[in-house]
């Protein structure tokens, strides 16, 4: 199709001279305010500039197809803050925050800055749980030297945030590492700093208009996807147009970053802000307390063991992919600082930290102030992944997982009634209270009290306890309803990753066809034993999780997402179902780190035990 609009003349000429409003109706467009003017039969551009008390440029700057002559009925339109006393952007007094699985208050509370106390003053409702797609308020304070959170709304630019919020380019970046060029999107939450009050008043972006003639089989949905507008856009700009004609003109606001371009303006500030180079070498440092002085070592420190001799494993098998320098260090309280300050250390690109509090943080804040990535593989439920944009959660905090196992018994079981099947002698498992925000209907019998239970719809038995005397009396009540040739295919069991290791109910559950929830794999893998005992002439350790698969899983994923990513996690991972975890690495926030959020679903058959990975 050949446009007929003309809008190839680039003019260098000075800003309006925003003397005073025009006196002119205006119209809201894209959330801007616009005056309008109708140009009349045989108007001119000077006579219009004349009566508006305008230069006759500002006529053609923002409407170019001007250019080549004005028309009857065409409409101009000018920006009204190009016309009045320009009023600084106002800072967000407040934010609202939706909830994704896995969050809790107290990792919100903490992305945010805020105490939970503070969170919940503001949002009362949250006391009696955290639903995922429920909204928060989020309390910014007044101080214009805070940081404070913004979502992204339609017509944005990083450029534009720059501008409207008068801070500095780099600033923002640097502030949501999270945030590329590539991956910003309406509708995601960044954090904008404190201005720094530079005067960007001439690079302020602007939207010029162009008419467009309308040509055989146009409409307002196509017009808008060829000029990338939304069609709400399109229809505020021509309110008194209600279907296209052939031959007749609309009008088009298109974006035009002014006399900059601020594509290459952003690109260039996020590559001076980010560090995705990794020269064709791989640096990766383990640092472990692993006692290798000490005859009797703690079991800790050989878990440390296995989960290193797993690390090298993957090494060895991904060693053809990209050169790998893997220094290991054995550290303790005493020495951590000395081997910080190592070379090896400082160039490399991930470091492996271990699960002791003070060795963890002082690692922690090491990587932070030095860009480095720090891997946490060993405690679950640890909240530096809220506020430390490189810190890495392997293993998936326990709210994820029970927001993942609650999500999948929600849609696949949509038909059945959750029965709670309560044990009084103990207490509830949190994976339970996830499950009563569901909107399936539910019910609690107490296991005590469960004897000639009738099933009177398709029902979900959930104990409320993993304890084997629980499922002792979960049997004794399956036999008695599995006697009655009515509740045959009634009912279905959502049970806890320790009956995996009950092996005296092994038959029950595929009998029964039990469904189980894990962050881990319950299974074993002979071949990977095999390889372990082949390279180190003895069986790994029996331990949940299996440490060195663990740590085989760990590493290559880590090698492999930096040898296709070039160390920038904030391109798409692929996730990865592994020998004994699966991973589905995500960053919690805009400016924060990043969370594992990979669980598994065993469903026991008579025929074998099914595995699904879910995100």
């Amino acid at each position: 199709m050949i446009r007929q609009w003309i809008a190839a003349i680039t003019l260098v000429s000075c800003s309006a001279a925003a003397f005073a409003q025009l006196n002119l109706p205006t119209r809201d467009i894209g959330g801007v305010d616009y005056y309008y003017r109708i140009v009349q039969k045989k108007e001119t551009i000077y006579g219009i500039a004349r009566e508006l008390n305008i230069p006759k440029e500002d006529i053609v700057k923002y409407n170019p197809s001007v250019a080549t002559g004005l028309k009857k009925d065409q409409v101009l339109y000018f920006p009204v803050d190009a016309y009045v006393k320009r009023q600084a952007v106002v800072r967000p007094k407040e934010h609202k925050h939706t909830v994704k699985n896995g969050e809790t208050l107290y990792g919100i509370a903490k992305m945010y800055g805020l105490s939970v106390a503070e969170l919940l003053q503001a949002n009362p409702q949250a006391r009696t749980g955290l639903k995922a797609d429920s909204v928060l308020t989020i309390p910014v304070g007044n101080d214009k030297q805070e940081a404070v959170p913004y979502t992204v709304k339609p017509g944005d630019t990083l450029y534009r945030l720059s501008v409207n919020f008068n801070v500095d380019l780099k600033d923002l970046l640097e502030m949501n590492p999270g945030v590329s060029p590539e991956n910003f999107q309406v509708g995601m939450t960044v954090l904008i700093p404190p201005s720094n009050n530079a005067n960007k008043e001439n690079d302020k972006p602007e939207t010029v208009f162009v008419h467009d003639k309308v040509e055989k089989g146009d409409s307002f949905e196509s017009i808008s996807e060829e000029y990338g507008i939304t069609e709400e856009q399109l229809k505020e700009a021509n309110p008194d147009v209600d279907k296209l004609k052939r031959g007749s003109y609309v009008v088009v606001p298109i974006a035009n970053e002014s006399q900059t371009d601020s594509t290459t303006v952003v690109r260039q500030a996020f590559r001076e802000t980010s560090d995705d180079n990794i020269n064709d070498c791989v640096n990766i440092a383990i640092l472990f307390p692993f006692e290798a002085k000490n005859t009797n070592k703690s079991k800790q420190a050989l878990f440390y063991r296995d989960f290193y001799r797993g690390a090298l494993l993957a090494v060895n098998d991904l060693k053809t992919k990209s050169k790998l320098n893997l220094y290991a260090y054995d550290v303790t309280d005493a020495n951590i600082s000395t081997v910080l300050s190592k070379k090896e250390i400082a160039n490399a690109h991930m470091i492996f930290a271990p699960s002791e509090d003070n060795l963890l943080k002082t690692i922690v804040d090491f990587g932070q102030k030095n860009g480095i990535n720090v891997i946490n593989s060993f405690s679950i439920n640890n909240d530096m992944c809220y506020n430390n944009n490189r810190f890495f959660q392997v293993n998936t905090p326990s709210s994820y997982m029970y927001s993942s196992v609650s999500s999948y018994v929600e849609s696949n079981y949509a038909n059945c009634e959750i029965v709670f099947l309560k044990d009084e002698s103990e207490d509830d498992k949190p994976l339970i209270e996830y499950l009563k925000m569901t909107n399936l209907p539910k019910q609690t019998v107490n296991l005590s009290e469960s004897n000639g239970f009738v099933c009177q719809h398709p029902t979900l038995f959930v104990p409320t306890s993993s304890s084997r005397s629980a499922l002792k009396k979960l049997k004794s009540l399956v036999d008695e309803l599995a006697a009655d040739p009515a509740n045959d295919g009634k009912f279905s069991i959502l049970g806890y990753p320790e009956w995996s290791i009950y092996n005296e109910y092994e038959n029950f559950l595929r009998a029964n066809n039990v469904c189980l929830y894990s962050r881990y794999s319950i299974e074993g893998n002979n071949k990977f034993d095999s390889k372990y005992k082949y390279w180190y002439g003895e069986s790994q350790i029996n331990s949940i999780p299996n440490m060195s698969e663990l740590g085989y899983d760990t590493m290559s994923f880590f090698i492999n997402a930096v040898i296709t990513n070039g160390n920038d996690f904030n391109k798409p991972m692929q996730a990865t179902d592994g020998l004994e975890i699966g991973i589905n690495i995500v960053r919690t926030s805009s400016w924060g780190g990043f969370v594992n959020t990979a669980s598994f679903i065993y469903n026991y058959t008579t025929k074998g035990v099914e595995k699904h990975m879910l995100k």
